[in-house]
C-alpha cells in the first residue's frame, strides 16, 4: 500500500467546490494515467481510497489498492506510481521540463489544476508521499511551465524509440503514447487507420517510430506523424566477459590482461 496526499491551499470556506471537484479529478486522471504507464496495461493495476479528509485547507490523503485479478504485479509498483507523480509535479515546478511517465493529457490535467491558483479561493497546491518530510509545493510558476511543454515548436524529420504504452483510436487522429527509451518522457505519434491492427500488435513492446516530428518550446521531443515504424527485440546487454572477448580479439594472441601490461610497460 502506497499512500500519497494532495492539498488544496486556501482561507476556510474560501474554496469553491467547483475548484475542489475539479482538482481532485485531474489527479486521479494523472495517477491513472502514470499507473497504466508504467504497467503497460491501458486499465492501470490500481485503486484508489481515500484514507483522510481534513478541512481548513483541503486536504485528502488516499492509499492504493491492488484490484483482485490475475496480473502479475510488478515489484513495488504502487509505491512507483505515487513518487513518480510527486517528482513529476516537483520537475514541472522546479526545472520545468517535462516529467517521466507524464503523457500530454496528464500534463493538460495538471495545467487545469494549476491554473486554479488565484481563482476560486486557491492560493496553492501541495503533494507529499508518506515518505516525504516536507511537501511538493504548487505555485503560479507550474501552470506557465506546463505551457511550454504542450505548446508545439520546431518541426523536423526524426524517430522516437520507446515503449508503446497507450492506444487511442477516438477523433480524426488516432494515436498512441510512445515513452522515450532514455528519459521516459512520453511522445504522442499520430498514424493512419489502416495502420491499427499493426499498432495494436505492437502495444507493451518497443517500438522504433520514424516521421515529421514535433518540439515543445522547451526543444523536447513532443509529437510525431508517423511515417514508418517497427517492433524493436528487447536487446540484452553485453556482459563484461563478452566485453573482454572482444577486447581479447582485438589484441591477436595475447589476453586482455597480456596486452595491457605490455602496453604499460611501454
Amino acid at each position: 500500500m502506497a499512500k500519497v496526499t494532495f492539498t488544496i491551499e486556501g482561507p476556510p470556506g474560501a474554496v469553491t467546490l467547483h475548484a475542489f471537484v475539479s482538482a481532485f479529478q485531474n489527479q486521479l486522471s494523472i495517477l491513472n494515467g502514470i499507473d497504466a504507464a508504467l504497467s503497460s496495461n491501458s486499465r492501470g493495476l490500481l485503486d484508489w481510497y481515500v484514507t483522510d479528509l481534513r478541512l481548513g485547507s483541503l486536504e485528502v490523503s488516499i492509499k492504493s489498492g491492488y484490484r483482485d485479478d490475475d496480473e502479475v504485479v510488478p515489484a513495488n509498483h504502487d509505491r512507483t506510481v505515487v513518487e513518480t507523480y510527486r517528482n513529476g509535479f516537483r520537475v514541472i515546478e522546479s526545472e520545468g521540463r517535462s516529467p517521466a511517465y507524464f503523457a500530454d493529457r496528464d500534463l493538460i490535467a495538471a495545467r487545469q489544476t494549476f491554473r486554479l491558483i488565484g481563482r476560486e479561493g486557491v492560493t496553492g497546491f501541495s503533494v507529499r508521499t508518506d515518505s516525504d518530510e516536507r511537501p511538493v509545493e504548487i505555485t503560479p510558476r507550474a501552470a506557465v511551465n506546463i505551457e511550454q511543454l504542450i505548446k508545439p515548436g520546431e518541426r523536423t524529420i526524426g524517430s522516437v524509440e520507446g515503449k508503446l504504452v497507450e492506444i487511442s483510436i477516438r477523433g480524426k487522429n488516432p494515436r498512441v503514447t510512445v515513452f522515450d527509451e532514455v528519459t521516459k518522457k512520453g511522445v504522442s505519434c499520430y498514424y493512419n487507420d489502416e495502420l491499427t491492427d499493426e499498432i495494436k500488435m505492437a502495444f507493451g513492446k518497443r517500438v522504433f517510430i520514424h516521421g515529421e516530428l514535433t518540439y515543445n518550446r522547451k526543444g523536447e521531443p513532443k509529437s510525431i506523424r508517423l511515417q514508418t515504424f517497427r517492433t524493436l527485440k528487447n536487446a540484452k546487454l553485453p556482459t563484461s566477459d563478452d566485453l573482454l572477448k572482444v577486447v581479447d580479439n582485438l589484441t591477436g594472441d595475447l589476453t586482455s590482461k597480456e596486452y595491457l601490461e605490455i602496453v604499460r610497460g611501454s
